[in-house]
């Protein structure tokens, strides 16, 4: 990612140490950079005339991640940013992302934010959230579940993420295949409302889709964290791993729960980083959300 430039194409990209989000999210750069910094953070803007990208990296004992990608108009106004937090990785499986998908546009023709779970290209340039020894003591609101099945039949390794909404409801559903570790194809689809044979075909979808899974419709949450179990359906093909993810505060924080023959077994928690962009755009996006959910609009894609 060294300065680097196409006039022919127009394409121009950068390295700068700094970068600021004004409150009318306008974004400014400053302090050019000719070379990867060895260590610290470091924001990289690809000025394609179309789409004009800032990624946030981080290099931190030789190891470089990606904290955040931001998209931005051709006035420099913020439009989007997306967080991927790898999760769960498996050598044959691959990686598993919690996902943060912002949109900021303020004049109506924004697309709906969301939060989700699904596996895509295997990249080591994503961040891995820290790890905390214990839950905090003041637990932020439920805004999001999902549900991840691994399977594997030979050859194939399937990532199966499942997607809910606070309320337990199903929203949307992620499979993915890989091979050997590495991203090979996936489909990424929005669940009905009416999800009987006839509501599915009506969505495109095949009618026995998450009974082919084991993926139940709705979750009971509370019963969940309280009896330590949960009954799923049963499947016919290998299964692998399977975790339930409890997303809090638009995934300020992920408490991840292993289960094995229905039972909750470890339990993990997760916290994502917040970079000082994310300090103006996360209030935005969080209050963005949680208006799309009080109306009863999708929160997870």
């Amino acid at each position: 990612m060294l300065l680097a430039s196409c006039v022919a194409c127009k394409f121009i990209s950068y390295n700068f140490s700094k970068m600021t989000v004004g409150s009318d999210l306008h974004v400014t750069t400053s302090g050019t950079m000719f070379s990867d910094p060895t260590e610290g953070d470091y924001y990289f803007y690809a000025h394609d005339p179309k789409t004009p990208s800032i990624s946030h990296f981080q290099r931190k004992h030789g190891d470089l991640s990606r904290l955040l990608f931001m998209e931005l108009d051709g006035n420099q106004n913020m439009v989007r940013s997306v967080k991927h937090d790898v999760i769960m990785y498996d050598k044959d499986y691959g990686y598993v992302y919690a996902d943060k998908l912002c949109f900021y546009k303020t004049d109506g023709t924004a697309l709906p934010s969301s939060i989700e779970v699904g596996s895509f290209f295997n990249t080591l340039e994503e961040d891995v959230p820290a790890t905390l020894p214990v839950p905090p003591s003041v637990m932020p609101a439920l805004s999001a579940v999902s549900l991840v099945r691994m399977f594997h039949p030979d050859p194939e390794y399937i990532v199966v993420s499942a997607n809910y909404g606070a309320d337990g409801e199903i929203g949307s559903l992620h499979v993915d295949k890989s091979k050997g570790g590495v991203w090979v194809s996936g489909t990424d689809d929005m669940i009905p409302a009416d999800r009987s044979p006839d509501g599915m075909k009506a969505a495109g979808l095949k009618p026995d889709l998450l009974e082919k899974y084991g993926i139940p419709t709705h979750i009971d949450v509370a019963a969940f964290l309280r009896d330590k179990h949960i009954d799923l359906p049963p499947v016919t093909i290998v299964q692998g791993r399977i975790v339930m993810n409890l997303h809090y505060g638009w995934d300020k924080l992920i408490q991840q729960i292993e289960i094995a023959h229905d039972d909750a077994t470890t339990t993990t928690y997760f916290q994502p980083s917040v970079t000082p962009e994310e300090e103006t755009l996360n209030p935005l996006c969080d209050a963005k959300l949680a208006q799309q959910q009080a109306a009863g609009e999708p929160t997870m894609r």
